[in-house]
């Protein structure tokens, strides 16, 4: 079950931060140019209360999603999971609620940079809609352009 989290999860998303082994180094924020790592439970509060996380819950959270907007500026996405079934689960799930453009920024050794980039083999276009827009050393900044809402007959758009 995936679900947005609220301040209310703090200790959960905590606990689970915690306790998951960062093996990328890429589930960071920055601000002013700086590199914050999510282990401090003052800017996990502040992100619970101002941005987009959502939880992939199995009895206890195994992964979360960050949808981390800076003022003024592009929105990242962000991942930490403890296993690739759990980082696919969360994936499928950003490409059917997100629609928005957003930007990701991995390093090049990490599962997740070439799952984001996998090419449909038949029609040659991004399977989650993710192109390189450039490489700086080991790390890639993907861009995924605001993409297309398809709304099912019978159903009426959502504003949210």
């Amino acid at each position: 079950m995936i679900r947005r989290l609220t301040p209310k999860n703090l200790y959960d998303v905590y606990e689970f931060i915690l306790r998951t082994k960062d093996q990328y180094q890429d589930f960071y924020i920055t601000i002013n140019n700086e590199r914050i790592f999510l282990n401090n439970i003052k800017v996990i509060k502040k992100l619970l209360k101002n941005q987009k996380l959502y939880a992939l819950y199995n009895k206890e959270i195994t992964g979360i999603l960050l949808i981390y907007y800076q003022k003024g500026f592009r929105p990242y996405f962000k991942l930490l999971t403890n296993d690739r079934n759990d980082s696919w689960a969360l994936c499928r799930f950003f490409m059917w609620n997100f629609f928005d453009e957003i930007y990701a920024k991995l390093k090049n050794n990490n599962p997740l940079t070439q799952y984001l980039l996998r090419v449909n083999k038949r029609t040659g276009i991004s399977i989650m809609g993710f192109v390189s827009k450039s490489s700086r050393g080991d790390e890639i900044l993907l861009y995924r352009p605001k993409q297309q809402k398809f709304i099912f007959k019978g159903e009426k758009e959502d504003d949210s």
